[in-house]
């Protein structure tokens, strides 16, 4: 192991990802809520199947890359912004 460096757990990554994916739901709803779209609206102008679209944002299913890409231009943000906690 290198020195001064701690190994990644496992424990301490699921953490963080639930916390991230927490705050990109938490994000996505407020952004959608401003915009004034409904969950359907919403997932139609990004391209996603709403079944999808409603697990991800309720945080039963992660966010992959490509559907922070279709949200966040949906939404007319970055994906830096969805991101932020």
């Amino acid at each position: 192991m290198l020195e001064g460096k701690k190994q990644i757990t496992d424990a301490g990554l699921e953490k963080k990802h639930a916390l991230l994916i927490r705050a990109v739901a938490n994000n996505v709803a407020k952004l959608r809520k401003k915009q004034k779209l409904t969950h359907e609206e919403l997932a139609e102008i990004a391209g996603l199947n709403l079944r999808f679209y409603m697990k991800a944002v309720s945080g039963k299913h992660g966010f992959n890359l490509v559907t922070l890409i279709r949200l966040a231009e949906a939404l007319g943000v970055s994906v830096s912004e969805l991101l932020e906690q």
